[in-house]
């Protein structure tokens, strides 16, 4: 009901159906990303096409210029949302030994950007550093992590144990210290530690996740381990007060409650219409800066998971504002009684019943204070005012109500599937707005937000023609690359808010 209120409200703003005229974000420009090929066999004429399997980006907080690894994985570049054309910042030093890929970025708070990713090359350490060797676990390459300035030189870097890429790894305080998302052989102590000193010794998981702090120098300050049964992390993010950690708790029983605290939201799983070897939760955590869990709660009726995003190498399942927290949850219901959104949500019936999702807020001292479903939703980003919630979204014919009346794009493109935005608001009781994004092809991506507009980075197949509607006319490149009878490409647009459909949006609001 309160989504048709919107509509109507909304409707009453605008007295034309073109969208371009009353979107509350137009494009501002639209570019294809280098594809590379390379040469299948020495001297021979015949090529192959390199894509990026997923892409590793971070927005930087304050100038808005979107920074992204390269398809081969050793170069950072620039886009700014007035610069079409890209700025090599950094390319990672390589040896004889092997390639090194960067597998994810996060800025601190002095301009400095957070590496992480995997290298078979020896040397690269910096002195003093964590460990100037190579650290092997259950990876063949092993991990480093390195903390390098815009001007493109390394401030320090340092091997690290395994830091795994379809997670969100890395979180930076506001005091510059760095929280690394890592992987240890369960029988290895954590030190110094606060809160588990090994891993699960019960479980059949060799080796577990583990948290470890160090400082803005790269200097280890403590390391714990989190994990039970066949528990996985997801995502960690500093808060103003606090580190919240986010992820799955599989393999568990009717009494788990590792993962819960007294007087938490939900102290220990609770699954009625759920088989004892079936159960499954997701878990939200705290720790205080120092390393002490100041509280933990599952979250769900029935079965949950963290969600499964596309495009991005990384998992961005939570999102944090000041110090309140937002997680992205898939569900399968076996009880339609067993409803989580709570009564104001803009949302409150699910889709499907089996992989529905919801965005839920969490308050500082672990309190749900709301929930709602989303129409689809696999990764979720904030610019501190608006919730960005972000999905490749299939066409099953019964696409086109989603989108709001200002929306870019009101109508699904074509192809198998379309980029899908929706912005919601902090309370979760409003959708301001959402869009597709794609054309003819099968188009899949991801929005970033900045302070005044939203990139949208992702990939295109399928396409039977080879100019790229993606593309705007300051773009380098405009045709997608053929591969076979079909053509396709990497694209990066920005949309920024349109000034005038803002103010009159926000007049309304501020009359009602």
């Amino acid at each position: 009901m309160q989504k048709l209120v919107f509509y109507i409200l909304t409707l009453s703003l605008f007295n034309t159906t073109e969208h371009y005229g009353q979107s509350l974000y137009k494009r501002e420009w639209g570019t294809l990303l280098p594809i590379s090929t390379k040469t299948i066999k020495p001297f021979a004429p015949n090529k192959a096409i390199v894509r990026t399997v997923a892409f590793v980006t971070e927005v930087h907080p304050t100038t808005g210029s979107l920074y992204m690894v390269n398809a081969q994985g050793n170069e950072i570049y620039e886009y700014g949302q007035n610069q079409l054309k890209p700025k090599l910042i950094y390319k990672i030093s390589e040896s004889e030994e092997g390639l090194s890929t960067i597998e994810s970025l996060k800025f601190d708070f002095e301009n400095n950007l957070i590496i992480s990713g995997r290298t078979v090359a020896q040397n690269l350490a910096t002195i003093g550093a964590y460990s100037e060797n190579l650290i092997f676990g259950f990876k063949l390459a092993p991990s480093f992590l390195a903390k390098i300035n815009l001007q493109g030189s390394v401030v320090w870097f340092t091997y690290f144990h395994d830091i795994l890429s379809n997670t969100s790894p890395l979180a930076v305080d506001s005091e510059n210290n760095i929280y690394v998302l890592n992987k240890r052989n369960k029988n290895t102590v954590a030190s110094p530690t606060f809160f588990q000193k090994n891993g699960d010794l019960s479980s059949n998981v060799e080796y577990q996740d583990v948290i470890s702090k160090l400082d803005k120098n790269g200097k280890h300050i403590w390391s714990t381990f989190y994990t039970k049964d066949n528990s996985t992390i997801k995502s960690i993010a500093a808060g103003t007060n606090g580190l919240y950690i986010y992820g799955d708790h599989m393999g568990a029983t009717m009494s788990s409650n590792y993962f819960g605290t007294l007087n938490s939201h939900h102290e220990k799983i609770y699954r009625p219409n759920v088989s004892l070897d079936n159960i499954f939760s997701v878990f939200l955590s705290k720790f205080s800066f120092e390393g002490k869990r100041l509280w933990s709660t599952y979250f769900g009726e029935e079965n949950t998971n963290v969600t499964l995003g596309g495009t991005l190498l990384n998992n961005n399942s939570l999102t944090v504002i000041g110090d309140d927290a937002y997680i992205l949850a898939t569900h399968r219901i076996f009880n339609k009684k067993l409803n989580v959104a709570t009564e104001n949500a803009y949302l409150k019936q699910p889709l499907i019943q089996v992989g529905s999702t919801s965005v839920s807020k969490f308050s500082t001292n672990g309190n749900r204070l709301w929930t709602s479903y989303v129409h689809a939703g696999e990764h979720i980003f904030n610019n501190g005012d608006q919730l960005f919630i972000t999905s490749s979204i299939v066409n099953d014919n019964n696409q086109n109500n989603l989108p709001t009346i200002n929306a870019y794009q009101p109508k699904y493109g074509g192809g198998n599937s379309d980029v899908y935005t929706s912005i919601v608001s902090l309370d979760g009781t409003t959708l301001n707005y959402a869009s597709f994004y794609g054309f003819e092809g099968t188009d899949s991506g991801v929005t970033l937000p900045t302070k005044d507009g939203f990139y949208i980075i992702g990939t295109s197949d399928n396409n039977e023609k080879p100019k790229a509607p993606f593309a705007t006319s300051g773009s380098p490149e405009k045709k997608y690359f053929q591969k076979g009878e079909v053509y396709l490409g990497d694209f990066l647009s920005y949309f920024k808010v349109n000034p005038k459909v803002y103010k009159k949006l926000n007049k309304k609001k501020n009359d009602q």
